[in-house]
């Protein structure tokens, strides 16, 4: 009976062991959170694993142009075509060739769309490579195709530096052990977690936004489409050119440069790569379309910027191998706007931009592909919850006053909504912005209470104006929130101090700017979901008008909020 009891002890520690070691190693395994968005490989992937099998009629891949550039939520509700994004970060074709076998695994889709950016990633050599591989690699459950790949992965060599959590040995065998007990390969990494570590720790079941990432932040590009390609071709001029001379020991030597600048060149493994992808489609029934998702931006910036150059080089790739290519930057006229549409200065897109792709795509797709209307009850009930995290990133990304101020005024049943003005907000206000504002609910007569450079501090909640007023003195409020929190106001308009403050239980919520300052608090959430402000400042001039007004986010608040937001969301979503 004594080494029974033994026994059983003894098993019940071995097994307390392992659950120990298997949650440790889960906790350090990185989640592949990218900085100040909501970007998660891990839950992503983990999500796609939980569907329902054979629901998805197009896959997407690709490199985070894609992930960033098209929502099958918009596409399921425009044209009822269930679809999902697998597009991630810096994704080689290596990578999306192993995705679209596990898609292939579980799912039965008809097409599948790949972005064409990484056809001109460099191969192993790029430092990133091993990471876009461990973002995949390490979301994968234990099935043939992470064994496979991770085969694949471990015989590559020469995969340039270590970077960040990535502690990758050149031995070939720890490297394939290491893809099935990352314990070996972040073993080291407890410096680095944080919030979203613990947050992140159980992977979410479901991805409502079915792998898209939301853009929430607004920085245009200031280049051109036609300024693009002609830096393009000032740099490809001087490739190859003899450019470097060395002076030394009184010897003078010229070189050639050995990379290029800007470079056209299709990486000839890449193609070897997309005719693997290729045929895995036609062995399981699926056409392959390559695409491109916009990218306006001077390749002096961005070694990723697209050209005209690069278009032909892949469109001579696609008609050798006989590929249907849609470039939706050179193909198509999706009215993308440089200044309103990207995320990052003309790299990525925003919701704004990545709306416009998706609702071209999709009629595309039904057009061209004959996919029938597929109402599947998982995406039917991701829908809302999509719709609300869209309609808050819409609000963050505005940069038009007026429109800002209607959504503010749509939605104002559910927001605290707190202004403040610092300097002055009358001097250039025209009277469409002034009827914006009136529109909220505000009394203030613009014309003969708001004279320049006075203060003014409002406070609308649910709806109502609970308070308004306006003054050439210094003006203070304290207003209670919802949940408790006391919020501390201070409005100085020129004569009194050219100040504002909006102070929530200590901790500011205020752009601090000159003009109209804007705290929006979301009373469903208990969250601030943005906090920005308009310079209205601008004067009023005979011969060109009102001057030209835009509103101004905080973007690390914006970032917190949507982080925010959308763990709330995933909460309610799956309870």
């Amino acid at each position: 009976m004594k080494l029974i009891k033994d026994l059983i002890k003894a098993i019940l520690f071995i097994a307390i062991g392992i659950g120990l070691f298997l949650g440790i190693q889960k906790f350090i395994t990185p989640r592949w959170n990218y900085p100040n968005t909501t970007e998660n490989i891990y839950t992503q992937i983990t999500a796609f694993e939980n569907l329902d099998e054979n629901i998805e009629q197009v896959i997407f891949l690709g490199t985070s142009h894609m992930m960033r550039g098209v929502s099958p939520l918009e596409i399921y509700q425009e044209n009822k075509i269930v679809s999902y994004n697998l597009g991630t970060s810096i994704q080689t074709l290596e990578g999306s060739y192993f995705l679209a076998k596990e898609a292939f695994r579980t799912q039965d889709p008809k097409v599948i769309v790949l972005d064409v950016s990484s056809l001109f990633f460099s191969g192993v050599t790029s430092r990133n490579f091993d990471v876009s591989m461990r973002y995949i690699l390490d979301s994968l459950p234990l099935n043939e195709t992470k064994v496979e790949m991770a085969r694949a992965y471990a015989e590559m060599t020469d995969l340039g530096n270590d970077t960040g959590a990535i502690l990758r040995s050149e031995d070939t065998t720890e490297r394939f052990i290491s893809c099935f007990i990352p314990f070996l390969q972040y073993h080291s990494r407890w410096n680095e977690i944080g919030e979203s570590d613990f947050r992140d720790y159980f992977a979410y079941k479901d991805d409502y936004t079915a792998g898209y990432h939301l853009g929430s932040v607004l920085v245009g590009g200031s280049t051109p489409l036609f300024g693009v390609n002609a830096l393009a071709a000032e740099l490809m001029a001087v490739n190859g050119v003899r450019d470097t001379y060395v002076y030394e020991n009184g010897i003078r030597t010229a070189y050639e440069t050995e990379e290029d600048i800007y470079s056209t060149e299709i990486v000839e493994s890449n193609v070897d790569y997309l005719m693997k992808i290729k045929d895995l489609c036609e062995q399981n029934g699926a056409t392959l379309l390559l695409t491109k998702i916009p990218t306006i931006i001077s390749p002096i910036s961005y070694t990723s910027a697209w050209t005209k150059f690069r278009y032909s080089a892949v469109r001579e790739v696609a008609d050798r191998c006989g590929i249907e290519f849609l470039d939706l930057q050179y193909d198509a006229d999706l009215g993308i706007d440089v200044s309103k549409d990207f995320y990052d200065g003309g790299m990525h897109l925003n919701a704004n931009g990545s709306s416009k792709v998706s609702s071209y795509l999709g009629a595309y797709l039904k057009e061209h592909y004959g996919l029938e209307e597929n109402v599947n009850l998982t995406y039917e009930n991701y829908v809302p919850y999509y719709n609300e995290m869209f309609d808050l990133v819409k609000l963050q990304i505005e940069n038009d006053p007026i429109e800002y101020l209607n959504i503010l005024a749509e939605r104002s049943s559910r927001y605290t909504i707190l202004m403040t003005v610092k300097y002055d907000m009358r001097t250039g206000l025209s009277p469409e912005e002034a009827q914006a504002l009136s529109n909220l609910g505000l009394q203030t007569d613009w014309d003969n209470e708001l004279k320049m450079r006075r203060s003014l501090i409002a406070v609308i909640d649910g709806g109502d104006v609970k308070y308004e007023a306006v003054t050439n003195r210094l003006l203070n409020y304290t207003y209670t929130l919802d949940n408790g929190s006391v919020v501390d106001m201070a409005s100085g308009g020129y004569y009194s101090g050219s100040s504002t403050s909006i102070q929530v239980d200590g901790n500011s919520m205020c752009r601090n700017s000159n003009g109209l300052n804007i705290s929006v608090y979301d009373k469903e959430m208990g969250i601030f979901v943005d906090v920005a402000a308009i310079n209205f400042c601008d004067v009023y001039d005979a011969t060109t008008g009102w001057g030209s007004h835009s509103v101004s986010h905080s973007t690390s608040r914006v970032s917190d909020a949507l982080r925010d937001a959308e763990f709330i969301k995933v909460l309610q979503y799956e309870n």
